[in-house]
């Protein structure tokens, strides 16, 4: 792999303002496109045979390009269309982009077209760990029924002597902790090259085309400082200014983010106020939509240990399904002040509680004895790694339901038990966590689960059948005299 160094500024995205029959193969472009080339000759070989490269003092002073007719023919581009030119020693490779193709060709989009939360990241390249990190978060929120969205940079490979990974220029920037006072903390490589205004745009218009004032979002920018700090772990970075500080949703995040962090990284600081361009323009962007904008620093050392990169995968994740409740019009994951997560360790005293209640009616006198075998259980299902997920109901930080989806050691996936506390039935509540265990399912690939419930139990059985559970056996319950229906759910 060439390094980063060598071929950073080597590199220019045009526009095609024109076409001519020039003689030959000849392209010309402004004096500034070609300054960033780094020319030190004007003839070159190229993936598309020999070129010429010229300046065109008519040409409007930024990225604009005169293509040959031959040449624009042969590679299927025309006027408004780009090319992407890069040097590599004397060679030139001309990536054609069709303007219709531009965003997709840069930035890669999954998730929500409707979200709640966007994740911004760059591509594994510059940030692998970085990427991973919001690739996962994007990952648990879906699972968890909120809407997100993943936008990212991509990269682009071209095949010559070596493998050389082209991507966006950077060059260096003090990064510095406090606004007034800077104090220089480490180094973080950030956009040099000029002809990416044209990036940064579409960037910005695709960012913009899912941000509305009528239905709020959090954008959250994932980035990594390049190199350790004396102190201070990961530190979420509000902007822009101290009005946004004084947001109740931020104030949520930040405290949540503290609250969470203390034990694995007791230095965590906040910053408020970033001081390089780019990041203040993006999220200044957000701001002004009426969204609520993030950017969250993690630094190298510890983005780069798979144990602690997964505990800062759990608290912003957390963070986020925290402060998610606090949006307006979140019709997904919060009623009524109700919100949905993963189980906890810590929630198995309350689990207790609500299978007890949840299950009084049914069992009478013997509901603490089934609610203890089903904690024993559990727990020697957490020891031995069984695949499969509890999802929790959560209000005012109290547990009031809770369901689980699992792979038997048959191989078969089940649902079940779900328990809502009595005095928050017939609420949605159970609807919800139903919900989020087919969503799980759907993630994992599973084809077919199935569930077993009491064949008096009516309410239970008129929910599964409006989520088109099929009945297809009765099976013996652990109730004497009593049966089980057995239903199937196929995805």
């Amino acid at each position: 792999m060439v390094s980063e160094e060598k071929n950073e500024l080597k590199r220019v995205l045009c526009k095609i303002v024109e076409l001519f029959e020039f003689e030959g193969k000849k392209i010309k472009l402004t004096q500034e496109a070609l300054s960033l080339l780094e020319i030190k000759s004007k003839q070159f070989s190229s993936n598309y045979g020999l070129i010429s490269l010229q300046i065109d003092p008519n040409l409007s002073p930024s990225f604009n390009i005169k293509l040959s007719t031959e040449m624009a023919k042969k590679i299927g581009i025309s006027v408004n269309d780009f090319i992407d030119i890069i040097l590599i020693d004397n060679l030139l490779y001309l990536i054609p982009i069709p303007s219709c193709n531009l965003i997709s060709y840069f930035l890669q989009v999954s998730g929500s077209e409707k979200p709640r939360i966007i994740l911004l990241s760059s591509h594994p390249k510059f940030e692998r760990y970085t990427r991973e990190i919001a690739t996962r978060i994007h990952s648990q929120l879906q699972v968890l029924s909120i809407p997100s969205l993943r936008i990212e940079i991509q990269k682009h490979f071209i095949e010559s002597e070596q493998k050389i990974d082209i991507t966006l220029s950077r060059f260096e920037v003090d990064l510095t902790r406090n606004h007034g006072d800077p104090q220089i903390i480490a180094k973080k490589l950030v956009n040099k090259n000029p002809s990416y205004r044209i990036v940064a745009e579409l960037y910005f218009q695709l960012l913009g085309k899912y941000l509305s004032s009528e239905r709020q979002c959090v954008v959250v920018d994932i980035h990594g400082i390049a190199k350790g700090s004396s102190s201070g772990i990961l530190h979420p970075m509000m902007l822009v200014g101290d009005a946004l500080m004084r947001n109740p949703i931020v104030e949520t995040f930040t405290n949540f983010i503290i609250k969470s962090s203390q034990v694995e990284f007791p230095n965590l600081w906040i910053v408020y106020r970033p001081p390089w361009g780019s990041v203040e323009y993006s999220l200044q962007l957000v701001k002004n939509s009426g969204n609520i904008p993030i950017i969250i620093e993690i630094r190298q050392d510890l983005r780069h240990d798979p144990k602690a990169r997964k505990k800062i995968i759990d608290i912003i994740t957390n963070a986020l399904v925290k402060i998610a409740e606090n949006l307006p019009l979140n019709e997904v994951i919060t009623t009524k002040r109700i919100f949905y997560r993963q189980f906890n360790i810590e929630d198995l005293n309350d689990i207790l509680f609500i299978y007890r209640q949840g299950y009084a009616l049914l069992y009478g006198n013997e509901v603490k004895k089934h609610a203890e075998q089903f904690i024993e259980l559990f727990q020697a299902a957490l020891r031995e790694g069984v695949e499969g997920e509890m999802f929790i109901a959560e209000k005012y930080n109290n547990l009031i339901g809770f369901a689980i989806i699992h792979k038997e050691a048959s191989g078969n996936w089940k649902f079940g038990p779900i328990a809502v506390l009595p005095a928050k039935q017939n609420r949605g509540i159970g609807s919800h966590l139903l919900q989020l265990c087919i969503n799980f399912a759907r993630v994992k690939q599973v084809k077919q689960f199935y569930l077993k419930v009491h064949e008096h139990n009516q309410n239970a059985i008129n929910l599964y059948k409006k989520f088109n559970f099929t009945i297809i056996d009765t099976v013996p319950s652990d109730l004497e005299g009593k049966k089980y229906l057995k239903m199937i759910y196929n995805l």
